[in-house]
């Protein structure tokens, strides 16, 4: 094929839009889906990746140009209003799906905004013992709890695991670690 438009209309979806890279105009396209084109000597689709936090990735070549980049925001530049707010911002996938990158499931919202988002449609999950500070797992959580009614003393209780007697009693309390054991209070 000699001519973008007729590759496009051979591999596009009925209502699929493609709009050149910025920085690599004539080389790369990208669509309001998701997809990438690359013309080098033929147009061919791009293969991209799923990287290790989970979001579809491709790297772009021009000599002597190597760019990595996530496929969303590639879609976010060139198909979303970005509405800069003067702090961090952020790609967000509205219905939580990393890898639905149709323009119409991204919206451009501060980092603060985006990690409550993750939070609340259970995303980042960092309760207990997937908490990077974590010095308990969930089942030494609930042997602390279970040693509650046993007449040891939170001192000695935070002794036997190594954390402090503060640690201990907000566990018998249910200020800490009550996704494990509110069902038991």
């Amino acid at each position: 094929m000699t001519n973008i438009q007729d590759f496009i209309s051979t591999i596009s979806f009925d209502s699929e839009r493609f709009i050149s890279v910025k920085n690599f105009e004539g080389r790369f396209w990208i669509s309001d889906h998701g997809r990438l084109i690359s013309f080098n000597h033929n147009f061919k689709l791009i293969r991209s990746w799923i990287d290790s936090t989970g979001y579809y990735a491709c790297t772009l070549r021009m000599k002597p140009v190597k760019f990595c980049t996530r496929i969303h925001v590639l879609v976010g530049e060139h198909f979303c209003t970005m509405e800069d707010k003067g702090v961090r911002m952020a790609w967000n996938h509205i219905d939580g799906n990393k890898l639905n990158n149709h323009y119409s499931n991204l919206e451009y919202i501060t980092a603060k905004d985006n990690c409550k988002h993750a939070r609340e449609t259970g995303l980042c999950d960092v309760k207990g013992e997937r908490h990077g500070m974590s010095k308990l797992t969930n089942d030494s959580a609930l042997s602390i709890f279970t040693l509650k009614n046993t007449g040891k003393s939170s001192s000695e209780v935070g002794a036997m695991f190594n954390i402090s007697r503060r640690q201990v009693s907000d566990i018998w309390r249910g200020a800490a670690w009550s996704h494990l054991t509110s069902h038991l209070l």
